[in-house]
């Protein structure tokens, strides 16, 4: 079968909710990637293999499924893939309880994310980041974090424009 089919059907499977059947087909298509010596797109099925593994709750094997793509992007020159990596490594990261690693993974992602231009996914790892340092203790860090992600969304909902609100507010007092 064909990358292309493995990554479709992978697709599929995780829109479905079947995350476990998503993460053996991406990691077909990375093999199968990987025997063509594509090694950039088996890079990209593996950090989209590493998603899905973290969704069905298997942190261990996401991060071996997603350990060393930042680094193969980087090779590349692929900036966008590379700061996608770093977030995915961050998600691993968290979710195995390696905080530190998790917030430094995050705040290379969202460095990287900013010379793309992708305010999207900055705004989407940033926002994970400020969970993960309001949890962890650094508070102030979360809240500029946040003040952050709210800045690279577009559209707020009434809450995330409040919220905006009430991070401008504390971040003046503080100063």
């Amino acid at each position: 079968m064909a990358i292309s089919e493995y990554a479709a059907q992978a697709q599929l499977a995780y829109e479905k909710g079947d995350f476990a059947t998503a993460a053996d087909l991406y990691k077909k298509a990375a093999d199968e990637a990987l025997l063509r010596s594509d090694t950039l797109t088996s890079a990209e099925m593996n950090n989209n293999r590493c998603v899905a593994l973290l969704k069905s709750g298997d942190a261990l094997s996401a991060y071996e499924a997603v350990q060393g793509s930042d680094a193969i992007f980087a090779a590349a020159g692929d900036i966008q893939r590379q700061a996608l990596a770093l977030g995915n490594l961050g998600a691993v990261h968290e979710a195995l309880g390696n905080n530190e690693q998790a917030i430094a993974a995050y705040q290379m992602s969202a460095d990287l994310l900013t010379k793309t231009g992708d305010q999207e996914s900055r705004g989407f790892v940033l926002k994970s980041l400020s969970a993960l340092q309001s949890k962890t203790g650094k508070h102030l860090q979360a809240i500029v974090s946040m003040q952050e992600a709210l800045n690279c969304q577009k559209h707020l909902s009434p809450q995330e424009q409040a919220l905006k609100k009430l991070l401008h507010h504390s971040l003046r007092m503080l100063r």
